[in-house]
């Protein structure tokens, strides 16, 4: 037996002249002998259309924050590591920024150069450990955000542990690979 397929059609004029809302403007049926039947209600206004997985699954800006937080964490876990400079360069980008404690300007063409001080761990400053807090994320778009949070940093100097807190800022930009990277970083005293 041959599908039978109706398509019926109600465009009004203008959106204005809709009367009752909750009528379709387009219905569409297909039926098949002994099947279930299909059915397609479409409507102009994109503000009716919902899905059932979006209750579910978090807005995207709520996603990017996440991976931003996350993000950051790995940057001090680097920062901490025995190796900061090594572990940190699938990080930074080529243009890469960073604003250290004592007025250090870090840059590709200043003197040492951003890749000499990730690449000399000596140069680059190590902290033992770290906690952020205030943390405050501003996603710029669907491939850059930035985070902002005050740390309390330690840091073994000699026999002694020199604590440093510091209000610290990251601009992370998503490459075209997937990969979020370092524009700027800053440490700044509190």
């Amino acid at each position: 037996m041959p599908e039978e397929r109706r398509i019926s059609k109600k465009i009004p004029e203008t959106l204005s002249n809709v009367s009752n809302k909750s009528e379709p403007l387009i219905t569409i049926r297909f039926k098949r002998p002994r099947t279930h039947t299909f059915s397609c209600f479409m409507r102009q206004t994109a503000s009716r259309i919902t899905s059932t997985n979006a209750a579910k699954m978090p807005r995207m800006a709520d996603r990017i924050k996440t991976e931003i937080e996350s993000l950051e964490n790995q940057l001090w876990a680097c920062l901490t590591s025995a190796r900061p400079g090594t572990a940190l360069e699938p990080y930074v980008m080529d243009e890469t920024v960073m604003l250290l404690p004592g007025d250090w300007v870090v840059t590709p063409d200043t003197d040492p150069a951003l890749q000499d001080v990730l690449d000399n761990g000596k140069v680059f400053p190590k902290w033992d450990s770290y906690d952020m807090q205030d943390i405050h994320v501003v996603v710029m778009d669907l491939m850059a955000a930035t985070i902002c949070y005050r740390i309390d940093l330690q840091k073994q100097w000699g026999n002694d542990v020199k604590s440093f807190s510091a209000l610290c800022s990251t601009a992370w930009r998503q490459e075209s690979s997937g990969d979020w990277k370092i524009c700027s970083h800053h440490q700044g005293a509190a």
